[in-house]
């Protein structure tokens, strides 16, 4: 875990500092010992629900991106308006929720826009 502010800066590993969470620890089994998969059960873009049959997910905490197989995103995409220049339109956008066994992650609009 890493800890950046304006009066110190450190790193704690293993572990993490109890102080600096919000919130609960939300854990899942993992599938497979290569690359931390974890079992995929459900995407969805706003309402509209996508298949992830056959899918898996990895989780890579050294990434801030999201990438996919080719025939997943394209239904994530198809379902999103085209980003305004000023971004003025974010709130037309749609929430996208992946679910990990039975655990929605959903990601506003601001979460997953540049």
């Amino acid at each position: 875990m890493l800890k950046d502010t304006d009066e110190e800066s450190y790193m704690v590993i293993p572990g993490y500092d109890a102080d600096s969470i919000e919130g609960d620890f939300t854990f899942h089994d993992v599938t497979e010992k290569t690359y931390w998969t974890l079992n995929l059960t459900g995407i969805k873009s706003g309402r509209t629900a996508i298949d992830t049959t056959g899918y898996k997910s990895i989780i890579d905490s050294g990434t801030s991106i999201l990438v996919g197989p080719t025939k997943l995103v394209n239904q994530i995409l198809a379902g999103l308006p085209k980003v305004a220049q000023d971004c003025s339109n974010m709130k037309s956008f749609p929430t996208l929720t992946f679910t990990l066994d039975r655990t929605d992650y959903t990601l506003e609009p601001t979460d997953y826009i540049l």
